[in-house]
């Protein structure tokens, strides 16, 4: 390393923080380092500043996409194989086509097909793999997406959309709504719970700035998520976290900062579309809220709370039973696949309602090891609940299945394609 190079002290923290999400150890992260000092040097400066950080992203990027394009360009595809493909949401599509073209260029071959496609769902520990397949020394790696920052109930369409799209406890409405939306919506999702699930929700909105419109459709179930949505849109909440004017059992909200409902409340339009299931409707509403053309906000908030990640591994299965709110001096976990598919979530709760941890990796064993060391479970239920769970969510990551806390697994069909 170049020793008479500066860092500004906001690149630095942004290195670092960028380097924390990605998970990167300390030889990964010094190429990084010097990969972005050697783009401020052809700008003849001694200063490292946040905009040389962003160019070796983007550099990195562009490499990568070239590289695959010249691979894409050399093939032929089976339009079966196209259309499986093209099933997918915009993000997922690219991430399982680059998938594709790795595997095919691999093996020689000259001609996509739908065995092809599939063996690329199957692939194990996620994009993480592969992108480590096609790094170069000293080549920073492709960034993990800064959006979403939570995991949960979604699919997504194109972060550069402006309208989130909520189907309450719709789940069959969520599934056909995600493969016809427009680019202007960049999520639909669905809420169950009034509570960590309007938190959830509330959080990936808030830390995207270019969202400004979000419609509520589908049921409302007892939970009274969409009401206590709007409640907290246009009333806030008190000072014990619980949404003003809620008519659900048990609104509140305690790990949303002040400066994060702030946001939800002046930067949205919230559109009331509840008990509605017509798409037609939904996407006139979202055609309206395009043509308003209105611009990012200025402002993002996404918690901040001791997050360890951990290197990639395997560990054994481990069993359980119970469920999430099995009593738990230390609180309760949630429990998800990442918002990219390629890594395991893990949020602790207080007995309060507070988030205040999270761990991710890819191995069960090394997350249960990890919530164990760090004292965050002090039941033996729950412990034995929180191993079954996180082997779930293993299993899932590693044969690319839909994961979802506290639901069976769905097997594919031997045999099938």
């Amino acid at each position: 390393m170049d020793h008479k190079m500066r860092w500004e002290r906001e690149a630095d923290r942004e290195l670092e923080r960028r380097v924390g999400m990605m998970g990167w150890d300390a030889g990964r992260a010094a190429g990084l380092r010097r990969h972005v000092e050697r783009i401020a040097r052809e700008r003849d400066s001694q200063t490292v500043t946040i905009a040389d950080l962003d160019e070796a992203r983007d550099r990195s990027m562009g490499q990568r996409k070239r590289k695959l394009a010249e691979v894409d360009s050399r093939l032929e595809w089976d339009s079966d194989a196209r259309l499986e493909l093209e099933k997918e949401t915009i993000y997922l599509r690219e991430r399982l086509r680059e998938r594709v073209l790795t595997i095919v260029a691999d093996s020689g071959e000259q001609r996509v097909t739908l065995a092809h496609v599939g063996q690329a769902r199957r692939m194990p520990s996620g994009m993480g793999a592969m992108r480590a397949s096609q790094r170069v020394p000293d080549e920073e790696p492709a960034p993990v997406p800064e959006w979403p920052v939570t995991f949960g109930a979604y699919r997504l369409n194109d972060s550069e959309g402006s309208v989130a799209i909520c189907t309450l406890a719709s789940e069959a409405l969520m599934d056909e709504l995600a493969p016809v939306v427009p680019s202007a919506v960049a999520i639909v999702g669905r809420v169950f719970t009034e509570n960590f699930g309007v938190e959830k929700l509330v959080t990936n909105i808030v830390a995207n700035p270019r969202l400004r419109t979000l419609i509520l459709c589908g049921t409302e179930s007892r939970h009274k998520v969409g009401q206590t949505l709007l409640a907290l849109h246009a009333n806030g909440r008190d000072g014990e976290g619980k949404v003003i004017g809620s008519e659900s059992p048990l609104p509140t909200v305690r790990s949303l900062s002040d400066e994060a409902v702030d946001i939800f409340q002046k930067k949205l339009t919230v559109v009331d579309l509840r008990g509605v299931d017509s798409k037609e409707a939904i996407l006139a509403e979202v055609e309206a809220a395009e043509s308003e053309g209105r611009k990012s906000w200025a402002e993002k908030w996404e918690p901040s709370v001791p997050t360890v990640r951990l290197e990639s591994g395997a560990s054994g299965p481990m069993g359980g039973m119970a469920g999430r709110f099995t009593p738990d001096a230390t609180g309760l976990f949630l429990i998800g696949l990442g918002p990219w598919g390629d890594t395991i979530e893990m949020e602790h709760y207080t007995r309060e309602g507070h988030l205040d941890y999270r761990i991710t990796g890819d191995s069960a064993g090394d997350l249960c090891r990890t919530l164990l060391e760090q004292q965050l479970v002090g039941d033996i239920t729950h412990a034995l609940y929180l191993g079954r769970e996180t082997q779930k969510a293993e299993l899932a990551l590693r044969y690319n299945l839909h994961y979802e806390q506290d639901r069976a697994i769905t097997l594919p069909v031997p045999g099938a394609s």
